[in-house]
């Protein structure tokens, strides 16, 4: 019997052995973002955070993010309390959390002279809103900071990219939590979709796309399966554009049976 030790390996066998190798050493080298690149696998919300908290601390030399909010406090209604009531908040003049941390945010934005107190503002608010996510009847108040907050990381902060973070990091972990779309829930995403689109991030977009579909109901699903193949298709991805363009119930829409016949002729000709 020949010795495992000293039998022979094919050469087949010895690339795929070198190339799995190759692979993680390239990632202990490079790290978790090259091995996601390698490997096609989206980061997760855990590291999504991470990298929007390490370039924030970098553009700005802060850890914590935090912000003095006393002088604000007591104008904000406790959504659990009597406070948030009509008759009592007409006494009281107690606004809800988003509209009073919003102006808050707004003015400080207004304030900032420098990209790096923009990028402050833009920390300081994602990190009030972390906590306010963390409790249910705070969590719409804490959305629409998220979203501000990305807001501002595209303009005035001129930075298409951490807006785009934002939104994969908080908007979309959030979405995935809902069974279905209802309208704050197709607000999220379709903010998401401008976000990507303003980043130039197609992949996210698509991502976006796909989010809609599993969660959309009736005509709704229908729309946004030809919105994702018109993208697919103006990427190249013509066989997918395909067959997410025959998914759709409503086969009687003016164009469609066009629109097949052109994906399935771009197929044939691109092989793609």
């Amino acid at each position: 019997m020949q010795n495992p030790l000293t039998k022979s390996v094919s050469p087949r066998a010895a690339a795929i052995s070198l190339g799995a190798v190759l692979l993680v050493l390239l990632g202990i080298w490079y790290g978790p973002a090259a091995f996601r690149h390698m490997t096609n696998r989206p980061p997760t919300t855990a590291e999504v955070r991470k990298t929007i908290w390490k370039y924030l601390a970098k553009q700005t030399g802060e850890k914590e993010f935090t912000v003095d909010l006393n002088s604000v406090t007591n104008g904000v209604a406790d959504p659990g309390s009597d406070a948030a009531s009509p008759a009592r908040r007409k006494n009281r003049k107690a606004f809800p959390t988003q509209v009073v941390y919003s102006k808050y945010f707004q003015q400080k934005q207004a304030e900032a002279s420098t990209y790096k107190a923009l990028y402050k503002v833009v920390g300081q608010e994602l990190k009030l809103a972390e906590s306010l996510l963390e409790t249910t009847d705070q969590k719409p108040a804490g959305l629409a900071l998220v979203m501000e907050s990305s807001r501002y990381a595209n303009s005035p902060t001129e930075n298409p990219w951490l807006a785009a973070r934002i939104c994969e990091g908080y908007l979309w972990p959030e979405v995935a939590t809902r069974d279905k779309i209802d309208s704050p829930t197709e607000q999220l995403l379709g903010f998401c979709e401008n976000a990507f689109r303003d980043a130039g991030e197609t992949n996210n977009l698509i991502r976006n796309y796909r989010m809609m579909i599993a969660k959309a109901q009736g005509s709704q699903v229908d729309i946004t399966r030809f919105r994702l193949s018109r993208l697919l298709e103006d990427t190249g991805q013509y066989r997918e554009a395909l067959a997410c363009l025959q998914q759709m119930t409503n086969t009687n829409k003016n164009g469609y049976k066009k629109r097949v016949a052109f994906l399935q002729e771009k197929v044939k000709s691109s092989g793609n």
